[in-house]
């Protein structure tokens, strides 16, 4: 069996992962039921039910991005 994932909208249906974006786009079932769900801060592919999305927040990890700034040095992408 692939590795499809069953949209939160409707489990019966299964996508693959790297087509999910584009699913929850087209889906008719998120257009009707999108008023259930909030989309997590930390990630827009989670689209959780409303009731258990503090908790869903409150485990997923944000973003770690790390800048280097380097003021003074001769190599400015050192």
């Amino acid at each position: 069996m692939d590795d499809r994932i069953a949209c939160v909208y409707n489990s019966n249906h299964l996508i693959k992962p790297e087509k999910l974006v584009w699913h929850y786009v087209k889906c008719d079932d998120r257009r009707r039921l999108q008023h259930l769900f909030d989309i997590c801060p930390y990630d827009s592919m989670h689209h959780v039910p409303k009731p258990e999305f503090d908790a869903h927040v409150q485990r997923c990890k944000p973003p770690t991005t790390e800048m280097k700034l380097n003021f003074g040095t001769d190599d400015p992408w050192g």
